[in-house]
């Protein structure tokens, strides 16, 4: 749910507080191994993929701008959301060229909060209301490196949010 302000010159502000189940697949192409005994790692061709599921609560406290077209309310807000992980699990499986056979399931190695910029626009007539927004996260998982990432940068989240909303009063 969210609390909102709007100012007589159209200015919002506000908090929205939430819970995100967020899930993402990931294509794996390669695996990195190291071999019993070795300080060396090896990588290898592989196919597969991995399902990442998190989940959060979230806060968004937000600034931002109101239009109105006719009866429909335009507001444009952008804050920052900060996310408390709650649990997260990684599941996935990857064969290599040769054959071996590579899986994961667990809790990965992840950190316990992502903040991340924020922006959203939300359309309102009467008491019904969408949204769509986009956000992108500044934390890098830890162990993304060998874990979620082929670029050799991190992993970082990136959200694309869009919903439904009901006014009370």
């Amino acid at each position: 749910g969210f609390i909102q302000w709007v100012s007589k010159k159209n200015h919002v502000m506000g908090v929205d507080l939430g819970y995100e189940d967020l899930r993402s697949r990931v294509l794996i192409n390669q695996v990195l191994d190291q071999k019993y005994f070795e300080a060396s790692y090896y990588i290898y061709e592989a196919t597969g993929k991995v399902f990442l599921s998190t989940h959060f609560i979230n806060l968004f406290p937000y600034f931002g701008r109101r239009y109105q077209l006719q009866n429909t309310f335009i507001d444009v807000k952008g804050g920052f959301d900060l996310g408390y992980i709650l649990d997260a699990n990684v599941k996935g499986d990857a064969v290599t060229e040769a054959g071996d056979r590579y899986s994961v399931n667990g809790p990965p190695k992840t950190m316990t909060l992502d903040y991340r910029p924020r922006l959203q626009v939300s359309a309102d007539y009467h008491k019904l209301g969408v949204y769509v927004g986009y956000s992108f996260g500044l934390a890098n998982y830890p162990g993304s490196y060998y874990y979620y990432s082929n670029t050799g940068k991190g992993c970082y989240s990136r959200l694309i949010r869009f919903g439904l909303c009901y006014k009370i009063k």
